[in-house]
């Protein structure tokens, strides 16, 4: 387990594909815990020329986990720059900057300031239910908090379906019941 992870001023693209068995693609992925700074990176190119491929695509992705004696958990999100304008045709889900949480996460304090996604390309009409967003926040563990000021999203992507989501800006700040 980590406590405190720092990952600043990175530029990341990947262009070429993924073995069979694979099914996602993340630029910057990081777990850990104490306080996860991610500040100044670009992520600019996401994207797999093979036929048809299903995988995911997320830009930056930051998920709290617990560790032994760490007490305070807080990840920011500072002056990132996520675009994707690949088409990546048949993806399930395309997110831009993504702070996270999961089953195991600790409440942790979510700091999402002066960011820029731009999230664009060319999807299938045939992706029932894929869903597209800039800025997901997310944290459903009890006792979490979530701060976001001054970020800009920009959602350009075209040709989904009717049961296909496209959003800008999504918060889903909710704790689980119980």
């Amino acid at each position: 387990e980590l406590n405190g992870v720092t990952c600043t001023n990175n530029s990341v693209s990947i262009t070429r594909g993924l073995s069979a068995a694979a099914v996602a693609y993340r630029g910057i992925s990081i777990q850990g815990g104490g306080t996860i700074d991610v500040i100044g990176n670009k992520v600019f190119s996401l994207t797999n020329s093979t036929a048809a491929n299903t995988y995911t695509y997320i830009g930056i992705i930051s998920i709290p986990q617990p560790a032994t004696g760490v007490a305070t958990y807080t990840i920011n999100f500072i002056n990132n720059c996520v675009t994707l304008m690949d088409d990546n045709l048949a993806s399930g889900y395309i997110y831009g900057l993504f702070p996270a949480s999961n089953a195991t996460s600790p409440a942790s304090t979510q700091n999402v300031y002066n960011n820029t996604v731009r999230l664009g390309g060319t999807g299938v009409v045939g992706a029932v239910g894929a869903y597209f967003a800039c800025l997901p926040i997310s944290s459903t563990v009890v006792g979490s908090t979530v701060n976001s000021y001054n970020n800009i999203s920009s959602y350009e992507r075209t040709a989904n379906n009717a049961t296909s989501f496209g959003i800008a800006y999504d918060l889903t700040s909710y704790p689980a019941a119980g």
